[in-house]
């Protein structure tokens, strides 16, 4: 340690104590982390992703049936509007060209007919997607819904539209 001196206006003189660095060997915080620290670390870190990968990929999964479930439901309704001025359903209508990063593949049931009394249409998922519990996801003329997955899965793959 190192003595300090200072004398102030007041008369009894001031010490105070510092501490010196004689090197980083004697000090903890210099030495940095131990080999058993980092591996801890990284094991911590292995532990959250088992839980979080899964759980993101599932959250994809239910955003791009979202998706499929919205191309459905407006397909449904070109549909709708078709058969109220028409009174039948044209399946050569209504469904956008699929973008190249699409994850479903979109058809009609009975395909590319003029004029037809019934329909579905149906979302088949691809790639990525086709890990899907739900399966493809269909949408008939009368607006009943249903999947190729389990279906005590229906509702919850439908859920909120």
């Amino acid at each position: 340690m190192v003595r300090l001196r200072t004398h102030g206006l007041a008369s009894a003189p001031l010490s105070m104590e510092l501490p010196v660095r004689r090197g980083c060997k004697s000090c903890r915080w210099c030495r940095g982390f131990t080999l058993l620290e980092l591996l801890i670390v990284c094991a911590l870190v292995a532990i959250m992703l088992t839980f979080a990968i899964p759980a993101y990929q599932a959250y994809v999964q239910r955003a791009y049936r979202g998706t499929a479930i919205e191309v459905l439901l407006t397909a449904a309704a070109c549909q709708e509007r078709i058969h109220a001025r028409d009174f039948n359903y044209d399946t050569n209508r209504c469904l956008a060209p699929p973008d190249k990063d699409d994850r479903y593949g979109f058809g009609f049931e009975p395909d590319h007919q003029a004029a037809v009394s019934a329909y579905i249409v149906v979302a088949q998922p691809l790639g990525a997607q086709s890990a899907d519990p739900c399966g493809s996801l269909s949408l008939d003329q009368n607006g009943t819904r249903s999947i190729s997955g389990p279906h005590e899965r229906l509702r919850k793959c439908w859920e909120g539209r």
